[in-house]
């Protein structure tokens, strides 16, 4: 009797035994699939911490011409001079950089290679876009002749468009020499009817982005680039007056352009009013009147109409205030950090107009451009770079030194 009792409680304790191992197992094996389902989270949702150790903190540039470096020489561009700024404000690890860029592409053509760059897991993200990054489609110039305008139209999806729009603009180039002289009311033939398609295709591409940079908590900069005001005039104005004003209009537009060469700026400004009556949005009267403005000493006056003139030119190598909406916009939607670098220099010029002092040409900024540009973005990504590193006051001729 004592030994089955003894047996049936060696049977429980066995059976106990059991139970408690496979329990141990199951929970092992839970705990296994849970660690990797907290991988594979982590993996596609990094969180951001500050990067406070020596491993290398990789950045991803991305846009256009002005990405590319200064001018086109990517030794100095934008993500270097924040890596120079953030090592001289104490940063201790190495820095990566990626350049997603290149010259005159569009976003449609720039994607694969932003797709391709994200795809490495980068510390941070800047894109640089809002001229040629997206007015691309209509070629170096920005304008189209009646055999390209046609090709842009039917052939714009293939391939054989930038091949055949390049073939027709090389021509003019060599038959006409002085096709880019300016004329007064000579302007090219815009393909308007696509200009609303373009602007979806850029909005498009940045919430595409922005999306994926707020999904996977990479830390973003869109930057809008500036544009030279003071000394780049108009490249094309179009009259948008009554047809019977257009002789009127003549006069005082000339008239105004012999008094501005005399040096007698307040009689030219009294005919650019004139003129700016019939046609508000003359371009080119309106930079004449912001050149005016200038010699008269009047400074903020002069950059309200600078920055008329730019916005109503269009030119597709100067950024405009619709594109600067529509990035801004989608940035303060998904939670990207916002540069308005045309406002920046304005500010450091300390309200004046922006010119040469800042730009090659149009839009190609000199290395003061591009240490303000680098100054601000730096001060955005320095919560993710680490709580020991400040970012001191650097010159141009530090930045060259250092870089050449």
């Amino acid at each position: 009797m004592p030994y089955k009792k003894y047996k049936k409680n060696i049977r429980s304790l066995l059976i106990n035994i059991t139970l408690s191992l496979a329990s141990l197992a199951a929970i092992l094996a839970l705990s296994e699939l849970s660690l990797r389902i907290l991988k594979r989270f982590e993996s596609s949702f990094p969180i951001p911490t500050a990067n406070t150790d020596n491993r290398s903190f990789h950045i991803i540039l991305a846009g256009g011409s002005i990405a590319v470096g200064e001018p086109y020489d990517p030794k100095i561009n934008l993500a270097k001079i924040v890596s120079y700024i953030y090592k001289k404000g104490g940063y201790k690890g190495n820095f990566k950089i990626t350049l997603a860029a290149k010259k005159g592409y569009s976003l449609d053509r720039l994607m694969p290679i932003i797709k391709s760059a994200l795809s490495k897991r980068p510390d941070a993200f800047i894109l640089i876009a809002g001229t040629n990054e997206f007015l691309g489609t209509f070629g170096s110039n920005g304008e189209c002749t009646e055999a390209s305008e046609w090709i842009y139209r039917h052939l714009r999806f293939s391939a054989l468009y930038n091949f055949l729009h390049y073939r027709i603009e090389r021509y003019r180039i060599t038959k006409r020499p002085d096709h880019r002289k300016r004329r007064l009311f000579d302007s090219p033939i815009v393909c308007k009817d696509e200009w609303e398609y373009i602007l979806s295709r850029y909005k498009h591409h940045l919430e595409g982005l922005a999306s994926f940079l707020k999904a996977n908590m990479i830390p973003s900069i869109f930057i809008f680039p500036a544009s030279n005001l003071k000394d780049f005039d108009p490249n094309r104005s179009i009259y948008r007056g009554k047809e019977k004003d257009i002789q009127l209009f003549k006069k005082h537009i000339s008239c105004a352009k012999r008094l501005m060469a005399e040096r007698r700026y307040k009689e030219a400004e009294m005919h650019l009013n004139r003129a700016l009556a019939i046609d508000g949005r003359f371009s080119e009267a309106l930079y004449a009147m912001g050149e005016a403005e200038m010699a008269l000493g009047r400074e903020r006056l002069a950059l309200e109409y600078f920055l008329k003139a730019k916005n109503e030119d269009g030119f597709p190598w100067r950024a405009i205030e619709k594109e600067k909406k529509i990035m801004a916009s989608v940035a303060r939607r998904y939670g990207v950090f916002f540069l308005d670098s045309e406002k920046a220099f304005i500010s450091a010029s300390r309200g004046f107009p922006i010119g040469d002092d800042y730009f090659y040409d149009a839009h190609h900024p000199r290395i003061r451009g591009y240490i303000i540009m680098a100054l601000r973005a730096g001060e955005a990504l320095l919560p993710y770079v680490g709580r020991d590193v400040s970012i001191p006051s650097i010159l141009p001729e530090d930045v060259l030194n250092y870089f050449h």
